[in-house]
Order: C-alpha cells, then sequence, then structure tokens
C-alpha cells in the first residue's frame, strides 16, 4: 500500500495518504494497492485529491520519486506557475476557493495540507520492449479513464 517513509519527511507529514485501497474519484471503483510505495519509490502513478473541490482531482506520474516530483508540484502552486493541471486549477482559485498564505514555507505548508491529500497508487515496470516513460504515461492515460 500507499505508506509514509520511515523519516516522516514534509511530503508524508502533511499530505500524504495512507492507504491499502484507494477510490477512483472518476468511476467511484474501489482499487488495491498492489505494491508497498512510498515518497522514495520512483516510477510511480499518483492521484492528488483537491480536498476543497471535491469533484477536482490529478492524476499523474513520474519517474523521479514523489518526494521530488512534490517539490515541483508545491513550488509551481505557491509561485503560481501553470506547469499543469494542478498548478493552474489552484493558480485560477487563488484569490477564492485556494486562497492560500503565502508568507513562510510553514505557512503555506500548513495551509496547503488542508486543500490537498496525495495517495501513491501504483509502482510502474516497464513492459517489455517499452521504456519507462512509454509504460508509465500508458498507466497515467488507464487511471485516468
Amino acid at each position: 500500500g500507499c505508506q509514509p517513509c520511515p523519516k516522516k519527511c514534509a511530503l508524508c507529514k502533511h499530505y500524504l495518504r495512507e492507504a491499502k485501497t484507494f477510490t477512483s474519484p472518476k468511476t467511484s471503483q474501489s482499487f488495491k494497492i498492489k505494491s508497498h510505495i512510498d515518497c522514495n519509490t520512483k516510477n510511480i502513478i499518483y492521484l492528488i485529491l483537491d480536498l476543497k473541490c471535491e469533484s477536482i482531482f490529478y492524476i499523474g506520474y513520474t519517474t523521479d520519486c514523489m518526494a521530488v516530483r512534490w517539490r515541483n508540484h508545491k513550488s509551481h502552486i505557491k509561485k503560481g506557475i501553470k506547469s499543469c493541471e494542478l498548478a493552474s486549477h489552484f493558480a485560477q482559485l487563488s484569490e477564492s476557493t485556494h486562497q492560500i498564505d503565502k508568507s513562510s514555507q510553514a505557512v503555506f505548508t500548513s495551509q496547503l495540507s488542508e486543500h490537498i491529500a496525495v495517495v501513491l497508487i501504483e509502482s510502474v515496470k516497464p513492459k517489455s520492449g517499452f521504456d519507462i516513460e512509454t509504460t508509465l504515461k500508458e498507466r497515467e492515460d488507464f487511471w485516468q479513464g
């Protein structure tokens, strides 16, 4: 399942939702998380839930570990860089639903944790004859429906 790292890093402490299963926000179908996955696992598919706009969710993949990918997401949300659907959504609603105090890292982290939950849903191995990026994109497409 999806588990926090032993060090309880900022991602695991504030945003990661520990889970053995997750429910697809698109289909409402429940799925088992088959591998042990934490923020240091590379080549994963992840789900980010918007806790304020319940119909909004983001499914992505990373060849890096989630700790690194999350730092990018968090930085782009804080700076208003519209690098993906998640950051764009937060930028569009930064004066209303997703108004978050950015005056200090601690305050931003605390407030953002009330807006977002992260679930690591699949650890991906490359399919025979394909590179990992192709396989990850295929699995991301599957989970996005």
